[in-house]
């Protein structure tokens, strides 16, 4: 008979095998059978959170608080987090205070709230800055955007931060993947446009380049070309967007990300994209500036036509391995449970970067499993900093992999992944055939922990 568990035994049976199909079957059935037990709810939250259903999770978590207020404070700070997801910072900043109302000094409500206080600064800095629209410019504003030097996907999450912060200031964008880029070929100046067009008519070589008329005054003719000035520490690292709202210097040069789930909290009236979820500003973003070119988006359409037919539906699984388990620590059971939500029949493609995880989907799967050719890592080193391959191969790979996912039907993919997050930029799938695992969803962060 179904009965309730203590937290540990349901954590071990369920959450850390990936058994998540299970373990939401297990907690129902005993709430049917036993009636309410505040412990089954909170398990119930838990293994929802993981699935990505957060709104039934939160709900849940509420059910549990109710049962037992001494877990309010969790309810509360789950809350917090899927406001945080949706874009509403205050009401969130309101959740983490009731949290550490019910118990203070959890530690978790303590640093969603101080990153949450941050990223309201910043938005209400923006706001301040703002002001009407400036009339014409007697002569165009520039924006550098400088390469983040992180993982491809993660490169295109600042990119596509940046970019909108030139909407926003209206001034023309332009791309440097320079020296710090893990995807520039040696002895090329930019790495950008190995993979895509350019995103303006505008070259480096016709940037206004003179003292004191760049912003953030750390960037001088002398230095411009060169990487990592300041970034981290110093005066004038790890700016936000918000800091360039209202600048009147020619030329202004990003090098710190700004996600665009906060960004778009400073979009002025006047622009299209006022108003918008995050979702349509990104995919906005993408369709105006994202441009891969020809022969790579020809390559994703080859693989698909030969592999599963044209028009006909296929899902999509991401498994990401190597260095993200440092990150996520129930990595593995994610990618299982991923595996479970691909279903029993149909072809999947897979999109992986660890031998380990493609042998596992071709054992579940068989013949139904198709991968594209790519570079795959066997330890816990991502792909990109063993160098196993170049960076051109290595660039080109991830790209066309997201390219090919994202005609998919269906996918299945990792929250705390921007691979995963790639696809879903891309993806013409409806939002419901679209699901993102885990307890956290990287495009959807504020990351008021970085400012």
């Amino acid at each position: 008979m179904t009965t309730p568990l203590d937290d540990q035994v349901f954590t071990q049976r369920f959450i850390d095998t990936g058994a998540w199909f299970l373990g939401e079957r297990h907690c129902r059935e005993t709430l049917e059978r036993c009636g309410d037990d505040a412990a089954t709810w909170r398990q119930l939250g838990f293994v929802l959170t993981h699935r990505g259903r957060k709104v039934d999770a939160v709900a849940a978590y509420a059910v549990a608080a109710e049962l037992d207020p001494a877990s309010a404070h969790v309810h509360q700070w789950w809350s917090g987090k899927l406001a945080e997801e949706s874009g509403d910072f205050h009401a969130a900043a309101e959740h983490y205070a009731t949290a550490l109302d019910c118990r203070p000094g959890f530690e978790l409500a303590r640093l969603a709230a101080h990153h949450n206080a941050i990223a309201r600064r910043e938005i209400a800095f923006a706001r301040e800055r703002a002001g009407d629209r400036p009339g014409p410019a007697t002569a165009a504003r520039f924006l550098l955007i400088k390469a983040w030097g992180t993982g491809f996907w993660s490169e295109i999450m600042h990119l596509l931060g940046a970019l909108l912060t030139a909407e926003i200031t209206e001034r023309i964008p332009v791309v440097l993947w320079g020296a710090n880029s893990l995807f520039r070929e040696p002895g090329l100046v930019d790495g950008y446009t190995q993979f895509f067009e350019p995103v303006s008519d505008t070259g480096l070589d016709d940037l206004p380049v003179a003292e004191g008329a760049i912003y953030p005054p750390k960037w001088t003719p002398a230095n411009l070309g060169t990487e990592n000035v300041g970034k981290h520490d110093g005066p004038y690292a790890r700016l936000s967007g918000a800091r360039f709202v209202g600048r009147p210097e020619p030329l202004a040069v990003i090098d710190h990300v700004t996600s665009t789930h906060l960004a778009r909290h400073w979009i002025p009236p006047w622009h299209p994209l006022h108003g918008r979820s995050t979702a349509a500003v990104d995919r906005w973003i993408a369709d105006k500036y994202l441009r891969p070119w020809p022969f790579l988006i020809e390559a994703a359409e080859t693989f698909v036509r030969r592999r599963f037919g044209a028009g006909t539906p296929f899902t999509a699984v991401h498994l990401r391995g190597t260095d993200k388990g440092a990150e996520a620590p129930l990595l593995d059971a994610l990618n299982f449970h991923a595996l479970d939500e691909a279903g029993a029949a149909g072809d999947v493609f897979v999109l992986t970067d660890s031998v380990r995880w493609q042998r596992e989907a071709a054992g579940r799967l068989g013949a139904r499993a198709h991968f594209a050719p790519a570079t795959r890592g066997t330890g816990d080193t991502g792909i990109h900093f063993e160098r196993a391959a170049g960076p051109t191969q290595l660039g080109e790979e991830v790209l066309t992999d997201a390219l090919i996912a994202a005609r998919a039907s269906h996918f299945v993919g990792n929250g705390w992944s921007s691979v995963s997050c790639g696809v879903r930029l891309l993806s013409n799938a409806a939002p419901e055939s679209i699901r993102l695992l885990g307890l956290f969803d990287v495009g959807r962060n504020h990351y008021g922990e970085y400012y």
